[in-house]
């Protein structure tokens, strides 16, 4: 791990990392910093990018994913090919992105939906790292619409369905024009 900082000052930058034990890009080093910053897409902090040995992005933002595994079993936490969106609702911004949200819908056709979205996930993954890039599509799941995040979602696309007459614009920070919306009853 090195430690790219978005302090304002040294002081910040110094009282922040006394208590990390990795290394540290030196504060100073701001142009580097800003480098590092636009070549990963980082517009927010904390941020974590995961490097495989030959330095190819693994994770572009593996924060919430590393944070929510203390024992490292999704090391190195690459892409999944289905997520559960109020567990990790961190990419659904950045990619076209399909939700499930499974509700009471009968086991049998919960599960078929799944296998298919994680087929579909697998294949997107696949084909992604065959052209040595970010998969087209993100696909996410939730078991009900009282979720942390899939109640933020479906109310925030509710609203924007009374404004427009379509689920299609953004609101609550959520952008809609790229998320399909699979619900169970």
């Amino acid at each position: 791990i090195i430690f790219a900082s978005s302090d304002k000052n040294q002081e910040q930058f110094n009282e922040y990392f006394e208590e990390m034990p990795w290394l540290a890009l030196p504060y100073e080093d701001r142009s580097r910093k800003q480098e590092l910053s636009k070549k990963f897409g980082v517009t927010g902090i904390p941020n974590l990018v995961i490097l495989d040995p030959e330095l190819k992005v693994v994770n572009q933002n593996a924060r919430m994913r590393v944070s929510s595994d203390p024992n490292g079993d999704g090391f190195p936490w690459g892409p999944r090919p289905v997520v559960d969106i109020d567990e990790d609702p961190s990419n659904i911004n950045d990619y076209p992105s399909v939700l499930f949200v499974k509700n009471n819908i009968g086991s049998a056709e919960g599960e078929a939906m799944l296998s298919l979205m994680k087929e579909l996930g697998e294949k997107a993954i696949a084909e992604a790292a065959a052209k040595d890039d970010d998969p087209e599509m993100m696909f996410f799941t939730s078991e009900s619409s009282s979720g942390k995040i899939s109640t933020q979602l479906l109310d925030a696309m509710d609203l924007a369905k009374e404004k427009t007459g379509e689920a299609s614009t953004g609101n609550g920070g959520y952008s809609f024009r790229r998320i399909v919306l699979c619900q169970g009853m």
